[in-house]
């Protein structure tokens, strides 16, 4: 027995032929994920239904209307890994709504577990909150007062030491004080707070905070500078100073406070200790986009988008994991092995295929006619003379968070590597992130039907990082510039050794080594396989 409104459950489970359990648990998921949304004081727009949001007070208000349903939908599916599924959830997700909507629209009452009820009264959708959704709210408010304990007793304690003050007032000069501490933080300024500690933003740009006293006045002089009058630069200097002293008493004896859109000092170990809050945080990473993009690139930009299975060994196999076997292990596999007439025909086999493949690469080296070479041509000619040769579509595509080219291709073709033929319809650079919400458009991939239809996109995929490669360099990314060549390499040697121009005799003697002959073959194999299913097929294919 569900708690949920069983005719709306068993409606979706014929609609979506699957049992009323699984339909129970996707409406639970769907409403579980627009609670927090809702008590994060953002408005849920539900599609045909209305929308959901707490006022001003912390009450639940419901009116019925359907507007920017996408914006909130797309906010609880973007955790999901790749854009098909997440087009899967939001297309489960407005079944929900709707059949919720028809049922209402028939005058039925369509209670959702843990969340409320939805009727239809005077020719519109009504709702009615459930006692759970109530009490998260009762808690919601009551975490907010706890918040503010603390900052409530640093007012008061500041107001009864000086009669004259107005309590607004007091919360006033606290909130401007600490917005030009931290607007010098945000000039990468240290501030040393009087008492208390000094905060600063570090190498890797983050808020950081020492618990220490020192360079006070130095710090405080830059806040009160801009005061003309002598006396009130004073009045406005003793004022600062009995705010910090204050923190530091009550932070002493175990009370946290809270400044606004500023952080959170506690007592730790024996030390003052501070939490920046999510809305300064947001102003530096905002400040200093371009340099923790560039620190982030630098640092983790290390092709660790691309699988294992994408770069097959590209160099990455270490010595201990080729030796990784014991000894015992191997005398023992020799023992069992040594008089097997089976694996004798098999070690035949592939001495065979050996002597084949050697056949095919001097063969191969001899007849390469025709030129690969790329120094005429743009990307977008390399790109657009492939799509214009095969069936395709314009799709389009809005980035859930900050990410790369390589991302984005790991989303829409499930392989970071075909990022090359994103980035010519797009005009972002791509040596730094694309922002959150920005559009990019992209092409539709046909089939891969065949393995000569594969050879031609590898073949312009190869040319697409060849021509990639200098931007690469000149933006001083050396390591995303080698593996551009890398996978040059990878998906055509040919291509490769074609455009060797400004490549030094260094690493085109290492990255042919690691991609000409058996190497290559074996990539190869592994590529073809997947759509041949079949080594041998995949054999005739390389050699024909």
């Amino acid at each position: 027995m569900f708690s949920t409104n069983g005719i709306l459950i068993d409606r979706l489970s014929s609609r979506l032929r699957t049992t009323k359990t699984e339909i129970n648990k996707l409406i639970n998921e769907l409403f579980s994920s627009i609670t927090p949304y809702v008590l994060n004081n953002k408005v849920f727009y539900m599609y045909e239904l209305g929308y959901i949001y707490l006022d001003k007070n912390y009450n639940i208000i419901f009116r019925s209307a359907d507007i920017s349903f996408d914006a909130s939908l797309n906010t609880i599916t973007e955790k999901y890994d790749t854009v098909k599924n997440r087009a899967i959830k939001k297309k489960l997700y407005e079944m929900i709504f709707e059949t919720i909507r028809h049922l209402v629209d028939n005058g039925e009452k369509v209670y959702i577990e843990n969340f409320g009820t939805f009727f239809h009264d005077d020719g519109y959708v009504n709702f009615e909150k459930d006692r759970t959704l109530v009490y998260l709210v009762e808690m919601k408010i009551q975490n907010i007062k706890n918040k503010y304990l603390g900052y409530n007793k640093l007012v008061d304690r500041l107001c009864s030491a000086k009669k004259s003050l107005d309590r607004n007032f007091v919360k006033d000069e606290i909130n401007n004080l600490f917005e030009d501490i931290t607007s010098l933080v945000l000039e990468k300024k240290i501030f040393f707070i009087y008492e208390v500690g000094n905060i600063f933003i570090d190498k890797n740009y983050n808020i950081a905070f020492r618990s220490a006293d020192m360079g006070f006045d130095a710090s405080l002089y830059s806040i009160i500078s801009k005061i003309d009058d002598v006396n009130e630069r004073l009045e406005k200097k003793k004022f600062c100073e009995a705010v910090f002293e204050t923190i530091r008493h009550l932070v002493d004896h175990n009370e946290s406070i809270y400044i606004d859109n500023f952080g959170t000092f506690f007592y730790n170990k024996g030390y003052v200790a501070f939490n920046p809050d999510a809305v300064f945080v947001n102003r530096v990473n905002n400040k200093f986009f371009n340099e923790i993009a560039a620190l982030t690139n630098e640092n983790k930009l290390e092709m660790k988008d691309y699988s294992k299975d994408e770069l097959l060994s590209l160099s990455n196999i270490s010595d201990k994991e080729l030796k990784s076997d014991k000894p015992a292990k191997q005398a023992k596999e020799k023992k069992e092995t040594k008089n097997n007439p089976l694996i004798l025909i098999v070690e035949i086999a592939m001495i065979i295929i050996i002597l084949v493949v050697i056949l095919f690469m001097i063969f191969s080296k001899n007849n390469n006619n025709g030129s690969s070479n790329v120094d005429n041509e743009k990307l977008s000619d390399v790109v657009n003379g492939y799509f214009t040769n095969v069936k395709t579509a314009n799709l389009s595509y809005t980035v859930s968070n900050n990410m790369y080219y390589w991302d984005i291709a790991k989303e829409v073709y499930g392989n970071s590597t075909y990022w090359p033929i994103i980035s010519v319809y797009n005009n972002y650079n791509i040596i730094t992130p694309i922002k959150k919400g920005s559009r990019v458009t992209y092409k539709l991939l046909p089939n891969f039907c065949n393995v000569d239809d594969l050879k031609k996109f590898e073949t312009s995929l190869s040319k697409s990082f060849i021509k990639v490669f200098p931007v690469l360099q000149n933006g001083k990314k050396y390591n995303h510039a080698m593996w551009s060549l890398k996978l040059a390499a990878y998906y055509d040697v040919k291509v490769f050794k074609d455009n060797t121009n400004s490549i030094s005799n260094e690493t085109y003697t290492k990255i042919l080594s690691e991609h000409s002959g058996f190497n290559d073959f074996l990539y190869k194999m592994s590529r073809y396989n997947k759509i041949t299913r079949n080594p041998i097929s995949s054999f005739i294919a390389i050699i024909r």
